[in-house]
């Protein structure tokens, strides 16, 4: 997969498309406005109460605006703020990762809008070129539409999503598919530490390697690894599925309290420490080592029990 023909192409085609609407008249300015209008709201709120607040100025002050609009915002961003807001009063007003994050929760608003309207069945278009990983919470609570990624995300990406598509062609960081509820997530890189951290339901997949305590306190769900695992895989999981393609490190099932492994590699190190219940079924040719701290739980090695 030519990962960089297909974000070339696929920008290309938005830009073409938004050439034309602006024939007509162009909502882009408006959605910028709102944007700043939403920045500086309480520099203390919780993640969801700023969500909240941009569904509530996107519903009521964007009356219409197209998919291409959402892409070129993501795109465009920097340089308008840049350009309308002195960046020594953006710099005092909006501190740490906070931009990021609400860049990535107003876009997710403008998303979930746009699609409770228009019930599109295209992909929205985010390109996080200009803030690399710091995009954070992409696709918050998303519920039906398809997301293209077409960069890297930050933390969060998914969280408590409900149900639709996030497709990301570049690498995740933290907590891909926090807390998430359905849908699925497909990411065309690796993925950062605690991926499917708490998650109920859906399905994560990883095209590469993740980072450790992957499925980390998991309740349901399916997350498939197609390269290797860090360490203490399972950490704490109760419920769901979890597969990977090649080697897990050192402490998988570590306070695993149920669910499935699928390893098809190798086991790294001592395997179950503190595990008391769950199967893990570990296909690779090492000799599997179990650890003695191990309480409970079944673990297969190429058919055969040995726990």
């Amino acid at each position: 997969m030519n990962l960089k023909k297909i974000v070339d192409q696929e920008y290309a085609d938005i830009k073409e498309q938004t050439l034309l609407d602006q024939k007509g008249e162009s909502h882009i300015l408006k959605i910028f406005d709102v944007f700043t209008e939403s920045l500086f709201y309480e520099s203390e709120t919780i993640v969801s109460f700023y969500s909240e607040h941009a569904k509530e100025l996107i519903t009521k002050k964007i009356e219409q605006y197209t998919k291409e609009e959402i892409t070129i915002f993501s795109t465009e961003l920097i340089e308008y703020l840049t350009t309308k807001i002195d960046p020594k009063i953006l710099l005092n007003n909006v501190r740490g990762n906070i931009f990021q994050e609400r860049v990535g929760l107003f876009l997710t608003e403008l998303i979930n809008v746009h699609f409770s309207r228009e019930k599109i069945i295209d992909p929205y278009v985010i390109m996080t070129g200009e803030y690399g990983s710091e995009l954070n919470h992409v696709g918050y609570r998303l519920n039906g539409p398809t997301i293209h990624i077409q960069g890297d995300c930050g933390v969060n990406c998914g969280e408590g999503m409900k149900s639709g598509n996030i497709i990301v062609f570049g690498n995740a960081y933290h907590r891909l598919g926090y807390f998430m509820k359905g849908g699925t997530i497909v990411v065309n890189g690796s993925a950062a530490d605690y991926v499917g951290q708490d998650m109920y339901d859906g399905e994560i997949i990883v095209e590469y390697f993740s980072g450790h305590r992957t499925g980390y306190r998991m309740n349901g769900g399916s997350i498939h690894i197609k390269g290797h695992t860090d360490l203490c895989t399972g950490y704490e999981m109760t419920g769901g599925i979890i597969t990977i393609e090649k080697d897990a490190d050192q402490d998988l099932a570590s306070n695993m309290q149920g669910g499935k492994i699928y390893l098809k590699g190798n086991a790294r190190g001592r395997v179950g420490p503190m595990m008391r219940k769950g199967k893990v079924y570990i296909n690779g040719n090492d000799t599997v080592t179990i650890s003695s701290l191990i309480k409970g739980g079944r673990i297969y090695h190429q058919g055969k029990r040995v726990y």
